[in-house]
């Protein structure tokens, strides 16, 4: 078991630069299941970036279906807000005067009318939020602000989950004070909303882990429902994604030198058969 949860995950540190002409590598790997976009199930892509900034978050990739040329590459840029890449390195949008930290993306969001998004969402420690965006390119960036979580932690990082039965949405955010919070999310009336709220319309969590340690990243694998979670001075764990699986827990694997894994800044899934660790 240990061995197929360590072929699922690729840990990260990304690049970091000064704000400048300076070229950098951004490498990006992440699995798309096949009933997303057309019958594509593992993606790698290697974009070199035209611009540098002095802190990066995380990225994720969007992968347009009907054209690759027109994909997306979103990379956090923590105080510097939010920058958006075309295959070819160049910076195609911006998001500016907001701290963003993770990122992820889901695709074929759902409302009960019928109308259907690819869902970026970011987290935004400095208002305690989640924020959300549709992503299109068609005609250029289109990036819709289409709603604002708000919950009770500065979340570091965030990861979705598309159930791959029923198309029912959770997002967990982690804290670097070792919280993992998750909630159940609608796309409704052109939003995305969380399913449970209070009295005063306020969002309420389905789900609160005390994972322990400083948490810096999150993803989930959509077709086996886990959730890994980054404990960036121990290693990365592993717990069923699902609000009600509270029992699953286990490392898979740790930081040298109790495992093969240096400092975590970030999660991508991939095929690949063995953990990768990189400090760059």
């Amino acid at each position: 078991m240990r061995r197929s949860l360590l072929s699922s995950i690729i840990a990260l540190s990304l690049l970091t630069g000064c704000n400048s002409d300076k070229t950098e590598t951004v490498y990006v790997e992440t699995e798309i299941p096949k009933s997303d976009v057309v019958d594509t199930e593992s993606l790698a892509t290697s974009t070199t970036a035209k611009t540098s900034y002095d802190d990066i978050g995380d990225g994720a990739y969007w992968l347009n279906s009907e054209d690759e040329t027109k994909s997306l590459l979103f990379v956090t840029l923590e105080g510097d807000g939010l920058a958006v890449y075309n295959p070819a390195g160049d910076e195609v949008e911006r998001l500016e005067n907001i701290e963003v930290t993770g990122a992820d993306i889901r695709y074929g969001i759902k409302a009960d009318n019928g109308d259907s998004i690819d869902l970026l969402a970011v987290a935004l420690p400095e208002d305690n939020s989640i924020g959300f965006y549709s992503v299109s390119n068609k005609d250029g960036v289109v990036l819709n602000d289409i709603g604002t979580l708000t919950t009770d932690y500065a979340a570091e990082g965030v990861c979705l989950h598309k159930n791959t039965t029923n198309g029912a949405l959770l997002l967990t955010g982690v804290t670097d004070d070792g919280v993992a919070v998750q909630y159940k999310l609608k796309y409704q009336d052109g939003e995305i909303k969380s399913v449970l709220t209070d009295d005063n319309a306020q969002p309420i969590a389905v789900r609160e882990l005390e994972v322990g340690g400083e948490l810096s990243a999150c993803i989930v694998d959509d077709e086996t429902s886990t959730l890994y979670i980054a404990e960036q001075d121990l290693g990365i764990w592993a717990y069923g994604a699902d609000p009600e699986d509270i029992n699953s827990r286990q490392i898979v694997d740790s930081i040298a030198p109790l495992g093969n894994l240096q400092e975590i800044e970030a999660l991508d899934y991939s095929t690949f058969l063995t953990v990768k660790a990189t400090s760059l």
